[in-house]
């Protein structure tokens, strides 16, 4: 079944560690082979890190096990000199406590990183915003020096009715933030690194998550989405984009003819226009002119259209608690992809692709897209050939399995589109570059609204 996620609540990535040497190995991309012919790794079977690995090298070198625990005892038994997996599985205090006697390393390198969240039914979004919401006040919490201590000092909130107007001092005297509840729980085991502390905006934001195994078919009879077959019925994508935005959405007049310079067709361009085109492309098996653009006149407008139904998506939208759970005008809770635009203004601080929350597949259909194109542009996968190297996805139907690859064809990867949007206007610097740092800089994104 369909799953939902929260917010972050810990950033880990796949290292290894063990002997010393045989982590050399490993943090020289496994160039010496020769010297390293008696390199043995202990990996989880049914775990992300052992689909990084077999990319990388030959399965001959890969021991698998069932659980962490066999992993961990595959190492204390010499069956492996290193073993692979998280920071917080991996730590020299648990693999001591485990039995392990010999030296112990842990690599400074990140073969990937991820986010750790909590999982739900994706039926419920009211209770997906109502746990998101706790979780973003832990961190907003230590961003503003709000401890367990003074809980009481946290604004209250009218969000979840009179009986809950104190939910967040209530989660922050239990185990107090973000801060708090890692030098509890994880500090003894993982100790903190910047990727698990709060961006203060003068480091790259963007990650794109694990896609995961997008080999798996679907089902045959299974339908689509409400929201996402209506979409496809009607045979075009409505998308909603704010008039007029520079460098997001402007818009000029296109003449049909090249030769003419009569009155042509209103046209657009722009960072917000260029993700419905994403959107359009993946939809219709590449066709991006399968889209009709809708002015909205500012964010309240988009989110009236959405809850009216006269707008499938709305590109240039803030997420903030407010809008995550019920927004003013419409009362309602809306989805949001990852922002794809950080710090525009004390308003705005982020701009996102948001959805109503009434069809989880649509939702997630659009919040990929966006993951899709940072994914590119991390793995230098560009418009035009190259976009080929994009993974086929076959969950949503075999009809939509060049989904990320007619994205990219169209549009390029994220750092394409902020050149030719966006460079000229407002120079691309932090919070709007790859987190690709080493080691990665702070991911914790401080969502607004709790002090407002």
């Amino acid at each position: 079944m369909a799953m939902s996620f929260s917010v972050p609540v810990y950033f880990v990535g796949t290292q290894v560690a063990g002997k010393p040497f045989y982590g050399g190995c490993v943090e020289n991309d496994f160039s010496h082979l020769e010297e390293c012919s008696e390199l043995r790794i202990c990996v989880w079977s049914s775990s992300h890190h052992y689909e990084v690995l077999s990319k990388i090298v030959p399965q001959s070198k890969l021991l698998l096990y069932d659980t962490y625990p066999e992993v961990i005892g595959g190492l204390v038994k010499g069956e492996c000199n290193v073993l692979t997996a998280n920071g917080y599985f991996i730590a020299e205090k648990r693999i001591r406590q485990a039995g392990y006697e010999g030296e112990y390393v842990v690599s400074d390198r990140f073969l990937t990183r991820r986010a750790v969240t909590a999982a739900f039914r994706s039926d419920d979004p009211a209770f997906v915003d109502f746990i998101n919401a706790i979780l973003g006040a832990l961190v907003a919490a230590e961003a503003h020096n709000i401890t367990k201590a003074s809980a009481d000092s946290f604004p209250q909130t009218n969000l979840f009715g009179e009986q809950h107007k104190n939910v967040f001092r209530d989660a922050l005297r239990l185990e107090g933030n973000t801060g708090e509840f890692y030098e509890t729980h994880i500090e003894p085991y993982d100790p903190r690194k910047p990727f698990n502390r709060i961006n203060n905006g003068t480091t790259g934001l963007l990650i794109a998550q694990p896609f995961g195994n997008l080999k798996v078919e679907r089902e045959e009879g299974f339908k689509l989405g409400h929201k996402m077959q209506a979409i496809l019925d009607r045979g075009a994508l409505n998308c909603g984009i704010k008039a007029n935005l520079t460098g997001f959405s402007m818009k000029y007049i296109h003449s049909k003819n090249l030769h003419s310079y009569g009155a042509g067709d209103v046209a657009y361009n722009g960072m917000d226009v260029d993700y419905c085109r994403a959107l359009a492309a993946s939809l219709f098996q590449g066709d991006s002119s399968k889209l009709k653009f809708v002015e909205v006149a500012d964010g309240t407008d988009g989110f009236t259209l959405l809850a009216q139904g006269e707008i499938d998506v709305f590109a240039g939208a803030t997420w903030n608690l407010q809008n995550d759970v019920k927004e003013l005008t419409t009362g309602m809770g809306f989805s949001f992809s990852a922002p794809y635009f950080y710090r525009y203004s004390q308003e705005e601080d982020n701009f996102c692709l948001v959805t109503t929350e009434d069809d989880h597949e649509w939702s997630s259909f659009v919040a990929w897209i966006v993951q899709a194109t940072i994914y590119a542009e991390q793995e230098g996968i560009g418009i035009g050939a190259s976009s080929i190297k994009m993974p086929e996805v076959f969950l949503f139907g075999s009809d939509m399995k060049r989904m990320f690859r007619d994205a990219i064809l169209t549009v390029g990867n994220y750092g394409d589109m902020y050149e030719k949007n966006l460079q000229a206007h407002i120079p691309r610097a932090a919070p709007n570059l790859l987190n690709n740092h080493s080691p990665p800089g702070p991911e914790y994104y401080v969502v607004p609204g709790y002090f407002t």
